[in-house]
C-alpha cells in the first residue's frame, strides 16, 4: 500500500511543479493521463469469439461465482467485421479472474488475437461512450 501512496504523492509533486512552469490545464491533463493508464494497468480484458456455443459459454461465465462479478459484455461478432461470426464476449477484470474465465470457456471459443482484440476493445468502448453520452439527454 505504501508503494501506491509514494507514486501518487510523487505524481502530485510533479503536477504542482509543472503548474508553476506551465498552465494548470496541461498539468491536470497529464495527471489524468497518468491516472487512467495506472487504473488501466490494474485491469485487463479478454475477448472470446464463440462461433457455435456462445450463449452456453455466456451463461456459464455469468453463473460462475468469481467471473460472474466481472464486467461481461456480449455482442454479435458480424457487426465488427474481420470475418468473425457468432458471439463476441468481452470480459474485463484482473489477471487471475481472466484465468478463471479461460478455464470456464475451455476451448469452446477462441481468444481473439491481441492486435484484433485491441481494435475491437477500442471500438466497443467508443460505442459505450457514445451510448452513455446519448442517454444523458433522456434524463435531463
Amino acid at each position: 500500500m505504501q508503494k501506491s501512496f509514494d507514486q501518487g504523492s510523487s505524481l502530485f509533486i510533479f503536477v504542482i511543479k509543472h503548474c508553476v512552469i506551465s498552465n494548470i490545464h496541461d498539468a491536470l491533463g497529464y495527471m489524468l493521463i497518468v491516472l487512467l493508464n495506472t487504473i488501466r494497468s490494474w485491469f485487463v480484458y479478454r475477448i472470446y469469439n464463440c462461433r457455435s456455443s456462445g450463449n452456453e459459454v455466456l451463461n456459464s461465465l455469468l453463473a460462475d461465482d468469481i467471473v460472474g462479478r466481472l464486467s461481461i459484455d456480449h455482442m454479435d461478432a458480424s457487426l465488427y467485421g474481420n470475418d468473425m461470426t457468432g458471439l463476441l464476449i468481452l470480459v474485463e477484470g484482473s489477471e487471475d479472474s481472466l484465468k478463471r474465465s479461460d478455464e470456464i470457456v475451455n476451448k469452446r471459443c477462441e481468444i481473439v488475437s491481441n492486435d484484433i482484440a485491441e481494435k475491437l476493445y477500442q471500438t466497443i468502448n467508443e460505442q459505450k461512450r457514445r451510448a452513455e453520452s446519448g442517454m444523458g439527454f433522456f434524463f435531463e
